[in-house]
């Protein structure tokens, strides 16, 4: 491909266009683009010839990349494509250029044939197409040089072409700007930058086509300001004159830490984007493979009121992500495939592509610009604020953190097991405290009833906070002193009341009757029985096995950090008969 040079345009005296009619056609490498300043010499060496003291000016220069178009001179959206290096503004346009869209279209207007031919607003001539630009099959954008502004539904023709349609809304008139864009940094591979404006992603021509641009860093003019209207969306959606600049490249052997860049292009000149990416070692699955894990499911319709087990209680977050029992790895790199390069689907109303920053009930916050929903480092999701993760595969439930909707990081709690091995089904295990350290007395004076619990009561008072390494559910035992123990079921508790499956059989009155939870009450199903609890500190725990045909087992163990195991020994009760 040959670069693009100043003979690749075409200036028209007659319909005082400036017009790129080379052969090179998107995407333009950027090594291969003409500046514009090159341009506005090549105009300034064309006009100061004596044959052209007749013509009017085309352009002006204000600084090095500071550029207009003025006396009314017209310049199309393709041949823009074709430049860098400087910004442009129109001058002189209003009144004299109408901007319109047409739909109904039969046949569209052909470039650069029909340039020049009389346009009729409801078979009265109207001015001179400039430009026309396919949108899809039926609807097309329109430039005319004419005064007279064209009204909503006129029916539009063109003398000498079959080009026809209906206007869609009033022509618009005014000035354009095309500011110039251009990134820096350091980019990770070859990617394909891409851009959005006005919640729609920049395009070389229409919707749904590919940028004009190429691979790697990119220098580009940018319309921001169209008929006096300035264009571009801040993250708010207000019309500001900004656009975004990505770079979300799904590379399957090799992925990428993205970045992106929000900048104003409403002042004009030329406009720095800085970006930074790098190799991302946990997002190397192959595209096709993680479009299939649909079972991690993103939820937008927060507040939702979620607990950690931090001992800090409910707190709000306003997305939130069913993993879908998959590894915290693959549900990171399913957070990223909803978001890359090309994904239309939304999140929250937003095009994933585009989708950059809860906006939650605190206000907008801060960005993970590497990845939108969060990092993974070291084997573990760090969530960006407000995002709850949950059903998590058994192995990562302690390897994440979450930063809820106020800005308060909050961790899991750290999981001790209690795992009670070498059983049999149908052995009774339980594992309980003990009233010391090697002592096989069982601690049941844990909890002292509160108040008077009815026979027929659904709950269990007591007089202490319950602790937040309970088991979440399981049975309690309770002490009609001297007289009685039950065991009761219980599906939850709060604060300092244990929630029953079933009802009592029996008054009891604290503070003489007293209560205790064993953490393990179970007859065995396999040949083991496990029981993780939230670790708060050591535990001295006495642990008992028993069945009918072995001798009843008992031991001492100690509960910590990491949890504890204990080896059931059974031997055979050879009495019994």
């Amino acid at each position: 491909m040959a670069a693009i040079d100043v003979n690749d345009y075409t200036i028209d005296y007659i319909n005082k266009v400036i017009r790129y009619d080379g052969v090179e056609t998107p995407p333009h490498p950027l090594a291969d683009m003409l500046s514009v300043n090159a341009l506005y010499s090549e105009v300034m060496d064309t006009f100061d010839e004596l044959g052209q003291m007749d013509d009017t000016m085309p352009m002006s220069a204000q600084t090095p990349t500071d550029y207009s178009l003025i006396n009314g001179w017209f310049i199309d959206e393709m041949t823009i494509q074709t430049l860098k290096g400087g910004a442009i503004t129109t001058i002189g346009w209003t009144n004299i250029i109408q901007i319109m869209a047409v739909d109904g279209i039969t046949t569209q207007a052909t470039m650069p044939t029909d340039v020049g031919k009389v346009v009729n607003d409801d078979a009265s001539p109207t001015g001179t197409l400039l430009y026309a630009e396919e949108i899809d099959a039926d609807e097309a954008k329109w430039w005319v040089r004419g005064t007279t502004l064209i009204g909503d539904g006129s029916t539009m023709t063109v003398d000498g072409s079959s080009a026809d349609g209906d206007a869609n809304g009033d022509s618009e008139t005014g000035n354009n700007l095309w500011t110039n864009l251009y990134t820096l940094g350091t980019l990770y591979g070859t990617p394909t930058l891409y851009g959005t404006r006005d919640d729609t992603r920049l395009s070389q021509s229409g919707t749904g086509t590919p940028a004009w641009w190429d691979t790697g860093h990119i220098d580009i003019l940018i319309l921001i300001k169209e008929a006096g209207v300035e264009l571009g969306d801040d993250l708010e959606g207000v019309l500001t004159g900004y656009v975004q600049i990505f770079e979300r490249d799904w590379t399957d052997a090799d992925g990428t830490l993205w970045d992106w860049f929000e900048v104003d292009l409403g002042p004009g000149g030329r406009q720095a984007v800085p970006l930074a990416t790098f190799s991302d070692l946990n997002n190397t699955t192959a595209e096709a493979t993680v479009a299939t894990w649909t079972d991690v499911v993103v939820s937008v319709a927060g507040p939702y009121t979620e607990d950690i087990g931090d001992g800090a209680g409910d707190q709000n977050y306003d997305y939130s992500i069913n993993c879908g029992g998959r590894v915290l790895s693959q549900v990171y790199e399913r957070l990223k495939y909803i978001t890359r390069d090309g994904e239309t689907s939304l999140i929250d109303a937003v095009e994933g592509q585009q989708y950059t920053v809860v906006v939650g009930e605190e206000g907008t916050y801060a960005p993970v610009k590497s990845a939108p929903f969060g990092s993974f480092a070291g084997g573990k999701l760090f969530g960006a604020r407000g995002i709850w993760v949950y059903n998590m595969a058994g192995a990562d439930a302690e390897n994440y953190q979450l930063i809820d909707s106020a800005g308060t990081t909050r961790q899991p709690p750290t999981q001790a097991p209690i795992t009670v091995g070498s059983v049999v089904a149908g052995d009774r295990v339980l594992v309980a405290l003990s009233i010391g350290a090697a002592s096989t007395v069982i601690d049941k004076e844990q909890y002292t009833v509160s108040g008077t619990i009815s026979t027929g009561a659904n709950y269990i008072d007591v007089t202490i906070p319950i602790p937040n390494d309970t088991p979440s559910s399981g049975f309690i035992r309770v002490l009609d002193t001297g007289v009685s123990e039950e065991r009761y079921t219980y599906s939850g508790y709060a604060n300092h009341t244990f929630g029953l499956n079933t009802v009592t059989s029996k008054e009891y009155v604290g503070p003489t009757d007293t209560a205790y939870v064993p953490y393990v009450d179970n007859e065995a199903i396999s040949t083991s029985i496990v029981q993780s609890l939230i670790y708060v500190a050591d535990k001295n725990l006495v642990a008992r096995v028993r069945k009918y045909g072995i001798l009843p087992f008992e031991t001492t163990a100690t509960l910590v950090t990491g949890g504890v195991t204990i080896t059931a020994i059974r031997t055979e009760d050879t009495i019994v008969t």
